[in-house]
């Protein structure tokens, strides 16, 4: 799925594109649209303020705002989907601590947290939360607007070829940087805006405050064209290319222009220097310690040196944010300054890449098409005749079940007795081997089968043979000489071995011939002289 991540500004509206694959974002490329070529193409130049546009009514700047998200999306026709953030003057933020960890609970009980805090009732309030799981609850950011305000603005969003699938509050993206990044110190971001800059401070990786100046590019622009009388548009062009900050050690070492315009740097600048202070202030009341850190980002935190300058005025270490140079945007060969400007699109990624998204105002009777919630009144209509259509086949299956556990059971003793048969000499721990898998006493009763048959076998074999007839007719030969002794005899499955013993070899000789006499089947006869002894072996056919 192709999608664009759209951040709405004052001055500009950036693009991100990318695809979404498996939770994760591959970019295909960038793209920044500056409103003011769009404002005079959209309205006349003689009801539009003179003074560098900035005082348009916030109505016609949305109109401008989203005909310009549509001929972007107009000139990109395979995107299917966008996700934009709610500029920072439609809400106000409040931020709450319940002893629940549930979503759903903390989504009933945290409009009545805020019941005496709004600026206006909690009817004409439209919220979107952004829950943080601790230890011994959750900690929410509860991002308001205005419902009459909000209403407005949706309703440009509603006739975009693509509407946007989510609506970000910027407070949420900047508490979801911290926690990807493990930012544990007390740190301030600063996002230098067109219009004003806002602070948003922290804590133990917890949100804590959000402040707001108004020093941002504009004023930077009236000062610049009002100080050296040339157009606002040459100033907004200056400011970008040519403007810096020097140290009080720099100033040393330029010419009287260069320090004339960084002494009037930093009097543009000494409002959101003193801004800070106080907000240090109140921020060290909240935590007991001080902010150690400030990452700074927007259109003017590009202006040269302006991190070794808010570093001397403040005593803090700041820096420019650092965290999208390690990330996917590589692949599009950006470069820092322009990395440094997509900080809010990349931003937006989250709501589509991380378990639990952002803050989203489309919630609610706003919320995106297939995710609107559903009236009490049809969740029962489809529920009770859901049950009913479930309700037979779920009983037989019950039923089912009980009959047959109940035959399992009964074949489970019957085996149980046969196989404590003293017989089968079964071990107690191979009867239950064998009841708990049934395999095993096939093969055990299939092995004494072939036991029984090869013994059943063999004695019908024996039975057959007459062992005693063999030694009856030995007998009657030898009967008549007493001096002749038989003193081996084997009658075997087939074969008839007899040895006879005498100490006269007169007697053997003459045993001998008598043997031989007989018709037995293979008979040997042998003589053993030196033993007196006889072997006499012949096949025994009587059966």
């Amino acid at each position: 799925m192709e999608i664009a991540f759209v951040e709405l500004g004052s001055y500009s509206i950036k693009f991100l594109r990318g695809i979404v694959k498996r939770k994760t974002v591959e970019y295909l490329d960038s793209k920044e649209k500056i409103l003011r070529a769009a404002i005079l193409k959209t309205f006349d130049k003689d009801s539009t303020p003179s003074n560098g546009l900035e005082l348009i009514e916030p109505h016609r700047l949305e109109t401008v705002q989203f005909k310009v998200i549509e001929e972007y999306l107009q000139e990109y026709g395979s995107v299917e989907k966008i996700i934009i953030n709610l500029p920072s003057n439609y809400s106000t933020l409040r931020l709450v601590s319940l002893p629940v960890k549930n979503r759903k609970k903390i989504e009933r009980m945290v409009p009545f947290q805020l019941d005496d805090e709004l600026p206006y009732p909690l009817p004409e309030a439209h919220l979107a939360i952004y829950p943080i799981i601790v230890q011994r609850g959750s900690y929410t950011i509860a991002s308001s607007t205005h419902i009459e305000k909000f209403d407005r603005f949706f309703e440009h969003a509603q006739h975009l070829t693509c509407s946007p699938a989510a609506i970000v509050a910027n407070e949420s993206i900047y508490q979801k940087f911290v926690l990807e990044n493990n930012l544990d110190d007390p740190i301030a971001i600063v996002d230098f805006g067109h219009r004003d800059s806002v602070c948003y401070l922290f804590y133990n990786s917890r949100l804590v405050g959000v402040e707001t100046s108004f020093v941002g590019g504009r004023v930077v622009d009236d000062v610049i064209s009002e100080t050296y009388k040339i157009d606002v548009d040459e100033a907004i062009a200056f400011k970008h290319k040519d403007a810096f900050f020097l140290t009080m050690d720099q100033m040393d070492n330029v010419d009287e222009d260069q320090k004339n315009f960084s002494l009037l740097m930093k009097k543009i600048f000494s409002v959101f220097i003193d801004n800070f202070k106080r907000w240090d202030v109140s921020y060290q009341l909240k935590t007991r310690k001080s902010v150690k850190k400030m990452l700074i980002t927007g259109g003017i935190s590009n202006i040269k040196n302006m991190p070794l300058f808010l570093s001397q005025e403040l005593g803090i270490q700041v820096s420019h944010f650092p965290y999208l140079e390690r990330t996917e945007l590589d692949n599009l060969g950006l470069s820092t300054v322009d990395l440094r400007s997509l900080v809010n699109c990349y931003g937006l990624s989250y709501h589509v890449t991380s378990k639990g998204g952002l803050s989203n105002f489309r919630n609610g009777t706003y919320a995106a098409s297939g995710e609107r919630e559903m009236h009490l009144d049809s969740v029962s209509f489809i529920g009770v005749r859901l049950l009913v259509a479930c309700l037979i086949p779920l009983l037989v299956l019950i039923f089912e079940n009980i009959y047959l556990s109940r035959i399992d059971k009964n074949m489970t003793k019957k085996i149980s007795k046969i196989l404590r048969d003293p017989s089968l000499k079964t071990t107690p721990a191979k009867r239950r081997k064998m009841i708990r898998d049934p395999e095993n006493l096939f093969k055990f009763i299939e092995k004494k089968n072939k036991n029984l048959k090869k013994r059943v076998e063999l004695v019908e074999e024996i039975s057959g043979v007459n062992g005693v007839s063999s030694l009856a007719e030995l007998s009657r030969i030898v009967k008549n000489s007493l001096d002749v002794e038989l003193i081996k005899f084997e009658n075997g499955n087939k074969n008839v071995s007899a040895v006879f013993k005498s100490e006269d070899q007169k007697i053997l000789k003459s045993l001998e011939n008598v043997l031989r006499s007989r018709n037995f089947d293979n008979m040997k006869v042998i003589l053993k002289e030196e033993n007196k002894e006889l072997e006499l072996t012949y096949r025994n056919v009587q059966r």
